[in-house]
């Protein structure tokens, strides 16, 4: 009986033995006596083939016989709220419909109790009223709660307590400027509270600093732009400004901004000093004022064009200072006399624009101008008195002076002068300007006069001069020039031959010229019956006609308008053609047809031809045609014959 019971209780260890087929779960993480962990710590293992789900126990028990439980089908599981600063205990079994591992080896962790603050950094200082607190994340936390206050025991009636969700930062608002802030932070869920973590403190900024004007700037506008670095966290700024530097006098004036570290100030008095300070606020506290800076306002207007004695300045002269910034405008003032008290003294009052336009200003003067700006309030002083003299003179440009061969119309040219109304020219064959040619003539704005039927040959003496409504300049340096006489012939050339009865001659044209006087004859006298002579307008040439044939001609060419003539040219020479060539068929010709076309070298200038055709070459009894070309047909010649042809023009 007794073995029988031993070989039962052998048999059921060797099936329960055989029935253990789940592997131990190895734990992952955290670590083995990790430190710092989140209160909804991550438990991993390694997974087990075969198990469909595992048990975890963790609690604050070494020996685990007070734990919690997990059953869970993954290899992970968060745990929740655990308590703070504790050290857990945690250990995993797998298990299956069937069976169960064993149970893994126990390892434990610590849960952090601590806050670390992040920024501003301790100790720090100039900050703004504003900060945004920052801290490190605490893993499974709800939330945190922040307290800053003006004691490190966080007892100050300034006290502040604030609860934040899950995020890790919180901006401050309104902190006394200057103050020492402590602060601190710990985190809480539902059942527990981490402990304070570390105090650190930083101090507010209290000072607003000056940017520009720099500090005893010097020529600043009358609408000078203060400028302030930024303090962050205001509401807004208080300015002052005062040409006293304790801020009392009758001009003190005091403006609040927004948040812009800006302001204009307007119509300061000019050249006086001013004294400015800034200071910073929100809803429940106010920083201490700047530094006081001091600038001083431009007291004058600084001249730039026309040069100091300057000369040669046109009668409108663009007068021009450096701009003045925040006026209303400028006062100008121009006169002969360096008191300005004179007759022609001048004032004109400008806007803002720093430039002015003189007019119809005295030739040849000396003048003396200043200037002064000007605002709602005040007035500056008057610039330096400086001074320049207009031009009286015009400078001639063509004709160059001395110049010969001029057309009759020639060009008078000169440079032009601003400010003048107009122009008085004079031209004459006196330098005098005192003979029966003299021409006096006012034109406009032109600089250019074209001078029209000048006599042939002459010298002419020219000048000019600008006016306006007040004064009129010198006359400019008298200049000459010579108008041409002689015309050019060109064609036929001198002397040649074989002209035709219709030849055109031809001859350079003159500017200026009406037309042209030709004259043409068979002697060099111009004395023939055979004397012609024409007038031809405008064109530089002429056709003939009706020449006789083989007859040297003479001409010559003169040019006129409605004041004069030039001289004649020189005479020159041609000979008329007096021959036809004849062309086919050539001569000696044979085995011609009994009709022919007989042909020759056409001529022009003429009536017609007249044609002979003969069988003997002293054409005692010939054929006759008269042709207006230079063909003919001559028909029903005989076979065999010999014929001679000849043809003449007429």
């Amino acid at each position: 009986m007794q073995k029988i019971l031993f070989f039962i209780a052998v048999l059921l260890l060797t099936l329960h033995a055989h029935s253990q087929t789940l592997n131990t779960p190895a734990l992952v993480s955290p670590s083995n006596t990790a430190i710092n962990q989140a209160a909804n710590v991550l438990l991993d293992w390694t997974a087990v083939t075969g198990a469909t789900n595992y048990e975890v126990h963790y609690g604050t028990d070494p020996a685990l016989n007070t734990f919690s439980t997990f059953n869970v089908t993954s290899s992970q599981v968060n745990c929740a709220n655990l308590t703070f600063g504790a050290t857990y205990y945690w250990k995993v079994k797998a298990r299956s419909a069937t069976d169960s591992s064993n149970w893994s080896v126990t390892w434990s962790f610590i849960v952090t109790d601590t806050i670390f603050l992040v920024s501003p950094a301790n100790n720090s200082l100039n900050l703004s009223s504003n900060q945004l607190l920052d801290w490190s994340v605490t893993g499974g936390a709800s939330g945190y709660q922040v307290q800053w206050d003006t004691t490190s025991s966080f007892t100050s009636s300034l006290l502040q307590t604030f609860i934040t969700g899950t995020t890790s930062q919180i901006n401050t608002n309104n902190l006394l400027f200057g103050t020492k802030w402590f602060w601190r932070v710990r985190a809480f869920h539902a059942v527990d509270t981490t402990q304070w973590s570390a105090v650190w403190n930083f101090t507010v900024n209290d000072t607003v600093f000056l940017v520009s004007p720099a500090n005893n700037a010097v020529n600043a506008a009358p609408n000078e732009l203060l400028d302030w670095s930024v303090v962050s966290g205001v509401t807004g700024y208080q300015v002052q400004w005062d040409t006293s530097a304790a801020f009392n006098s009758t001009l003190f004036s005091s403006f609040i901004t927004g948040t812009t570290s800006q302001t204009n100030v307007n119509n300061l008095r000019f050249g006086a000093t001013y004294y400015w300070r800034v200071r910073a606020f929100h809803t429940a506290d106010t920083t201490q004022w700047s530094a006081t800076f001091a600038f001083t306002v431009t007291q004058g207007v600084n001249l730039i064009t026309p040069a100091n004695n300057a000369i040669n300045q046109v009668v409108d002269v663009l007068l021009d200072w450096s701009p003045v910034s925040g006026i209303t405008g400028y006062v100008v003032q121009t006169d002969t006399s360096p008191v300005f008290n004179s007759p022609e003294f001048s004032s004109s009052i400008l806007g803002a624009t720093s430039q002015f336009n003189t007019s119809s200003l005295l030739f040849g003067t000396r003048y003396y101008w200043r200037v002064k700006a000007f605002h709602a309030a005040d007035s500056t002083q008057w610039s330096p008195v400086w001074t320049f003299t207009t031009t009286d003179t015009l400078f001639l440009v063509s004709p160059a002076n001395g110049s010969t061969g001029q057309v009759p119309n020639v060009l008078l040219d000169w440079n032009p002068m601003s400010g003048v109304n107009g122009y008085r020219v004079q031209y004459d064959t006196s330098a005098s300007f005192s003979s029966t040619q003299l021409v006096t003539t006012n034109i406009g704005t032109t600089s250019q006069l074209n001078a029209n039927n000048l006599l042939f040959g002459q010298t002419y003496y020219w000048r000019v001069k600008g006016f306006h409504t007040a004064d009129t300049s010198n006359w400019s340096v008298i200049w000459s020039f010579s108008v041409t006489d002689v015309l050019t012939q060109v064609a036929p050339a001198n002397g040649s031959s074989f002209q035709t009865p219709d030849v055109i001659v031809d001859w350079a044209a003159i500017g200026g010229a009406t037309g042209y006087q030709v004259y043409l004859d068979t002697n060099a006298s111009f004395t023939s019956p055979a004397f012609v002579s024409f007038n031809i307008s405008g064109v530089s040439q002429s056709a003939t006609g009706n020449l006789y044939f083989g007859t040297v001609y003479h001409w010559k060419v003169r040019a006129f308008h409605a004041a004069d003539t030039s001289d004649w040219t020189g005479v020159w020479t041609f000979r008329t053609i007096d021959s036809l060539t004849l062309v086919s068929p050539g001569n000696n010709a044979t085995n011609q047809p009994l009709n022919i076309t007989l042909d020759w070298a056409a001529l022009s200038g003429i009536n017609g031809y007249e044609l002979q055709v003969s069988p003997d070459s002293l054409f005692t009894n010939p054929s006759s045609f008269i042709a207006t070309s230079s063909l003919q047909s001559v028909s029903n010649l005989s076979y065999g014959t010999r014929y001679f042809w000849r043809v003449r023009a007429f």
